[in-house]
């Protein structure tokens, strides 16, 4: 696969947000990873309810339709 990007803007300036958007595949994968750690977690063990209120807003904060 080849890919081609072309940047306009000043790198120096706007280094973040050139970083956030190279790295976006890979902060995709880490919270599929995290959501699937809840999941997993809250099928296979016994938690209390305070930790599974704690876990839905982990859930909330992480879900991006």
């Amino acid at each position: 696969m080849k890919a081609r990007f072309e940047i306009e803007g000043d790198l120096f300036e706007d280094r973040e947000m050139f970083s956030t958007q190279f790295h976006a595949l890979d902060l995709s994968i880490s919270i599929a990873q995290v959501l699937e750690m809840i999941r997993t977690r809250r099928k296979y063990k016994e938690i209390s309810a305070d930790e599974n209120i704690f876990l839905e807003s982990i859930i909330a904060t992480l879900w991006v339709d």
